[in-house]
């Protein structure tokens, strides 16, 4: 077997490209050839398609899209070209720390996405959507922390009995918690933004959408430092484990549901602990008394003030604002049900196989950790990767070799085998090297540049109805 990396596309012009995004601070990097851009200090991602790169840094952001160029003399014929420019911070504290590409794919639309859609999170808390000619969709404080990151999960259906398969959703992650944005929602307000500004632009007088967000937010309890984090999704919990855990914190008279709850799995590493292993009870959590008297005394409140006009003053305002407030406001603690615990290491980044069976964390250490997520415990670390940035790649059997393995009298479908592979760029070494999981050895090496970026793409298109 052999292994080799190919060139997929490049960027023309990286000196201007440089001037565009550091300007005046070019010269903290002249340390980096000419040829190549620092992007162990920039702000990267890709669309999964490939058509559209965005590169920020600090309060800058670049937008490139990908055109094929047939007359080129190099082997490499797809190159980015810069679409857009410029700073898209509105305050004078405020900077970038996080960008995300979501190509969006309509029903009727097979051949490819219909628009990309450009998130970028900043320190202040806020997220903004932009298009990818770099106007401005929509903008909104999900919460009061800086943002650590932006994620995304696309439509998945279940492979396999057990497996709840999965549905879009965007994951804006903070120190303190996870904000989850709804797909088919957020997908319907960044499309009628986009189609009220296309009318803006053409001049005619439209007016603009309802742009408020609908997200559920789930905070950590027992989390002291989070650096990352991943959605899991729904488990599900055997009879067995239920009744177990029932009998050991409530004893032998302990009461129980009669089946195990569901609940969402999401995994964060950092410090205090390690690894955590938060849990979201499915259908969020009751009503909070507090909220149900404000409820309660608005109702009252606006029956007395049928009967009685001048009872009721401002309290209208007032019961909106406070409602506003409340819906906005109310968070899900999770339960931290265990952990992997070490006071000295502290983990920097978490990324979640395509099958959701495992994680893979790298550290402050050095090392690289494979976790079982279903489990909860360490399959095996490796050693010597400062600064690592894993991925995964998922290989699928060819159809013929599968064809020839499942021949039988039955004429069943031969289903197809897919195997996954560890990918480590460590860019302190240099290199680049691909492992089998679990017990597997290396499989190869190559050789990398030391200031190059691993770019971890969605594995399909997000569908926008």
């Amino acid at each position: 077997m052999s292994c080799q990396i190919k060139g997929i596309a490049n960027i023309s012009d990286v000196v201007s490209v440089k001037k565009l995004l550091y300007g005046d601070d070019i010269s903290k990097f002249e340390y980096i050839p000419r040829n190549e851009l620092p992007l162990q200090n920039c702000i990267i991602s890709m669309s999964s398609v490939g058509d559209v790169l965005t590169i920020a840094w600090n309060t800058k952001m670049i937008i490139f899209a990908s055109r094929w160029e047939s007359q080129e003399l190099d082997e490499i014929k797809n190159k980015f070209h810069v679409t857009w420019h410029g700073e898209v911070t509105n305050e004078a504290n405020e900077w970038i720390t996080s960008v995300i590409c979501l190509p969006l794919i309509s029903l009727g639309k097979a051949t490819g996405p219909d628009w990309t859609c450009i998130a970028v999170g900043y320190n202040t808390g806020f997220v903004r959507f932009y298009t990818e000619t770099g106007a401005l969709l929509l903008e909104e404080q999900i919460h009061n922390e800086s943002v650590l990151g932006i994620k995304c999960q696309s439509f998945c259906l279940s492979k396999h009995a057990g497996d709840a398969g999965s549905s879009e959703e965007v994951y804006i992650l903070y120190n303190s918690g996870v904000c989850i944005l709804q797909g088919f929602p957020l997908f319907s307000t960044l499309r009628a933004c986009r189609n009220h500004l296309a009318k803006v632009q053409a001049n005619c007088n439209d007016l603009p959408p309802v742009t408020n967000l609908s997200y559920k937010k789930w905070a950590f309890k027992n989390q002291n430092i989070t650096n990352d984090l991943e959605v899991i999704g729904t488990t599900s919990i055997n009879s067995f484990d239920h009744l177990m855990t029932a009998s050991i914190c409530g004893g032998y008279n302990a009461t129980y549901r009669s089946s195990a709850p569901q609940h969402n799995l999401v995994l964060a590493t950092g410090k205090r602990p390690f690894v955590g292993f938060h849990y979201a009870l499915e259908g969020g959590n009751a009503p909070v008394l507090s909220d149900v008297a404000i409820a309660m005394a608005s109702k009252l409140a606006n029956a007395i003030g049928t009967a009685v006009p001048w009872f009721r003053g401002n309290s209208k305002n007032a019961t909106s604002e406070v409602s506003k407030s409340i819906s906005h406001e109310s968070v899900e603690t999770m339960t931290c049900r265990f952990g992997l615990s070490d006071i000295m290491r502290e983990g920097d980044c978490i990324v979640c196989s395509p099958n959701k069976m495992f994680s893979i964390i790298s550290d402050a250490m050095g090392r690289v950790i494979l976790i079982n997520n279903k489990k909860g415990i360490a399959l095996r670390m490796w050693k010597g990767y400062r600064n690592a940035q894993c991925g995964w790649i998922e290989v699928t059997e060819e159809r013929d070799r599968a064809i020839r393995r499942n021949v039988d009298k039955s004429g069943r479908k031969a289903l197809l085998r897919t195997a996954l592979f560890l990918v480590i760029y460590a860019p302190k070494k240099g290199v680049i090297d691909i492992w089998s999981i679990q017990q597997g050895p290396k499989i190869t090496t190559f050789t990398a540049s030391k200031n190059g970026r691993q770019v971890v793409s969605i594995a399909s298109p997000l569908l926008c109805f």
